[in-house]
């Protein structure tokens, strides 16, 4: 396909700079039905595939990035 397409990645609540690392983690995990943590890790796996040809016919969608957590 050629020309633009636009994907939406929903990230996860990650790690800043007010809050420390530990913290996020915790409260993250309190609320996720999967008791995982997004890393930025699963973020920039999510945007590489977005950018390969393996997502030629993926157009318009919202990829979740959330570890079950809806974010809408």
């Amino acid at each position: 396909m050629s020309g633009p397409r636009l994907e939406n990645v929903m990230k996860g609540q990650a790690e800043s700079q007010s809050r420390p690392y530990e913290e996020v983690e915790r409260a993250f995990r309190e609320v996720s039905p999967m008791d995982e943590f997004v890393t930025a890790q699963d973020v920039a796996d999510a945007v590489l595939f977005l950018c390969s040809e393996r997502a030629d016919r993926m157009t318009g969608q919202d990829l979740n990035v959330t570890a079950g957590i809806v974010m809408y």
